[in-house]
């Protein structure tokens, strides 16, 4: 799996629209869509609101995701 279709996951583990994820989790929804459209990977950063806004560490959100 990838580091987006992690997201995507955890997002919908939760019921989160993309949106509603992006806002819980400190990301703009531009940000979130950009990386989308463009199969875009995210920075560390983005990867550690994402598990903030999910509750997770950031050692929880690589169970599963390929390594690079």
């Amino acid at each position: 799996m990838s580091i987006m279709e992690r997201i995507y996951q955890l997002a919908a583990e939760r019921n989160l629209s993309h949106a509603e994820l992006a806002k819980r989790s400190g990301i703009s929804k531009s940000t979130f869509s950009n990386l989308e459209d463009r199969n875009g990977v995210p920075r560390m950063e983005t990867i550690f609101r994402v598990c903030e806004g999910c509750g997770i560490t950031f050692a929880e959100f690589f169970i599963g995701v390929d390594t690079l």
